[in-house]
C-alpha cells in the first residue's frame, strides 16, 4: 500500500490491506482509498506511543519521519515541519505553556 510510504519511516510495519463489501453504495469517489485511513491510524499509533513514553507527540512524530532517499526527498520534514514549526511559534508556546504550568 503507496500511503505507507508517507511521511513515517515504516519499514517494519507490516499493512495488509482489505477490502469489505457493504451493502450501501459508496457515497464519493476518491483517486486513493485507503490513504486517509492510513494516515489517521500512523497519527494515531504515533499518539499513543507519545502518551506511552510520556514524551511529546510532536518530537515522536519528529523522531519518526523518514529520511528520504530513493524515492526522493521527505517533505513533510524538510521543508513544511519547520516552515509549520516556525509559523506557529511552537518553540516559544511551549515555554509559555511550560512557564504557566509551574
Amino acid at each position: 500500500m503507496h500511503a505507507a510510504l508517507n511521511a513515517y519511516a515504516s519499514p517494519t510495519w507490516k499493512i495488509i490491506p482489505r477490502n469489505a463489501l457493504m451493502d450501501t453504495a459508496a457515497n464519493t469517489w476518491c483517486r486513493t482509498p485507503g490513504h486517509v485511513e492510513y494516515i489517521g491510524i500512523a497519527e494515531t499509533v504515533l499518539d499513543h506511543v507519545a502518551v506511552f513514553l510520556n514524551k511529546d507527540p510532536l518530537q515522536v512524530r519528529e523522531n519518526n519521519l523518514a529520511p528520504g532517499g530513493d524515492t526522493g526527498p521527505n517533505v513533510v520534514k524538510d521543508s513544511i515541519l519547520p516552515l509549520l514549526k516556525e509559523k506557529a511559534s511552537i518553540d516559544i508556546r511551549k515555554m509559555e505553556v511550560q512557564q504557566f504550568n509551574q
